[in-house]
This record gives structure tokens, C-alpha cells and sequence, in this order.
């Protein structure tokens, strides 16, 4: 039952990262490969084109990343833990003294 367990939770981690938007991404970087192999006559709207299509590529695979990142279970800790310090601490120095403060 634990195998099974651990294998659902790897699929769904590369689920959730294989996400269409980063399959999306990683073709439209391989059309403006594959168009800028094409271009041998070194036409300038086809430069255009490549590197727009490189840049959007490139910009919707980091989005994907993002995304991910966002929503992982150990990036939201690391946010929740930082944001208890601040909370904390605030309060650690709500309660002292005006002389403690002073001190550290």
C-alpha cells in the first residue's frame, strides 16, 4: 500500500510540473529552433519572428516554473516559516520593555 502511495504522489509531483503551459513553452522554443535552422537567406522578419517566438517560449516555461514553485508544498512552508518569525518577533518585541529594547 506504501508503494502505491509514493508512486501516486510521483506522479502527481511531474504532474504538476509538466503542467501545458510548460509543454507549450518548451515547443515554441523548438519551432524558433526550428525556424531559425530554416532561415539560411537570413531574412529580417524571420529573425523577428524567431526571436519572438524564443522569447514568449521562454517566458511561458519560466512562468511554468513559477507556478510550480508556488504551489509546492515545501515553497509554502518556506513562506509560512518566515512569515511566523516575523509575526513572532513582532510580538517578542511588542512585550518588552523600552530599556530591553534599547539593549539588543
Amino acid at each position: 500500500m506504501k508503494k502505491n502511495k509514493n508512486n501516486n504522489e510521483k506522479k502527481s509531483f511531474f504532474k504538476m510540473f509538466f503542467t501545458k503551459y510548460t509543454i507549450y513553452g518548451v515547443l515554441i522554443i523548438l519551432v524558433s529552433v526550428v525556424v531559425d535552422l530554416y532561415n539560411d537567406n537570413n531574412l529580417f522578419l524571420v529573425n523577428v519572428i524567431k526571436n519572438i517566438l524564443s522569447t514568449t517560449g521562454t517566458a511561458i516555461l519560466v512562468g511554468a516554473i513559477f507556478d510550480f514553485s508556488k504551489n509546492s508544498e515545501a515553497f509554502t512552508e518556506f513562506v509560512s516559516n518566515i512569515l511566523k518569525d516575523i509575526v513572532i518577533s513582532k510580538d517578542f518585541l511588542n512585550e518588552m520593555a523600552e530599556t530591553e529594547k534599547k539593549i539588543l
